[in-house]
């Protein structure tokens, strides 16, 4: 019986496409956009609300009011359709925490009127709104921000946007991984807005920091923020997206196929 050579390239495409089924790309694992809601119940979160929701995101509102008390507490939302390789049970919970030690009070949702989409940028929606005054941290074991439900040990990449137009003008905010021991993933300026100039964007990655986190034995994602001055909302979140990594030998197995199938052409 004569054998007939699979061609390096056919092999390659079959190789990827089954790979991309078995979730060896990256791809977007929960995007959340925080914003306020005056409706809710104080310290209660909800995923509708009256102020903006970017596109292609899950919301995450908070009052914006502080009528009925200060919220120093935490508030969380649970976001199910998850894949279980990421999340045991199919969801993800997301926990934000206020900080009754701030002069500057209640945790709540805000909005903002700037930036404004323009060009390039399109994440207005997501950078009007935001929750401030959020637990200011940078303690292993203690957070502002926190993502459960993970998968013990599974890594991903994280985007986190932190901008506040018009009230932490040349405020820097840095970010900490606080799920084992406490790392930086680094910080974003918030300004200048001197002079009563608005908040502007030109990319969609203004005003975030982009780093890869893991998950920690209790399959949990904490992150801290501190600010280097009497911020007027002590800390300030607009949204985050978490991204899976895909495998290294997924990634190297694809490497090595192309460059095969490029060989191959090369002789031929």
């Amino acid at each position: 019986m004569k054998c007939r050579r699979i061609p390096a390239s056919l092999l390659f495409y079959w190789t990827a496409a089954g790979l991309s089924a078995g979730h060896a790309s990256a791809a977007a694992v929960l995007a959340v956009d925080f914003g306020r809601n005056d409706s809710l119940a104080l310290g209660v979160a909800g995923t509708t609300g009256g102020s903006a929701l970017k596109p292609g995101f899950q919301g995450f509102y908070l009052t914006g009011s502080t009528s009925g008390g200060n919220f120093t507490g935490v508030a969380s939302l649970t976001y199910g359709g998850i894949d279980s390789i990421y999340a045991a049970a199919s969801s993800i919970t997301v926990s934000i925490q206020g900080d009754p030690n701030t002069a500057a009070g209640s945790m709540g949702g805000r909005d903002r009127n700037n930036p404004l989409d323009n060009g390039a940028f399109t994440y207005g929606d997501m950078l009007r709104d935001g929750i401030a005054r959020t637990r200011l941290t940078n303690s292993a074991g203690d957070y502002s921000l926190k993502l459960s439900g993970l998968v013990p040990g599974s890594s991903f990449s994280l985007t986190l946007w932190t901008a506040s137009s018009g009230s932490d003008s040349n405020t820097t905010y840095t970010w900490y991984d606080t799920s084992i021991g406490s790392a930086s993933l680094g910080s974003i300026y918030n300004g200048p807005q001197s002079g009563g100039n608005p908040l502007t964007a030109t990319s969609n990655l203004d005003f975030s920091i982009t780093s890869n986190v893991t998950a920690n034995g209790d399959g949990e994602i904490l992150l801290g923020v501190i600010v280097d001055s009497n911020s007027a909302t002590a800390a300030f979140i607009n949204g985050f997206e978490l991204n899976a990594i895909p495998e290294p030998s997924a990634a190297l197995l694809l490497a090595g196929l192309s460059m095969a199938a490029g060989f191959r052409r090369r002789r031929a």
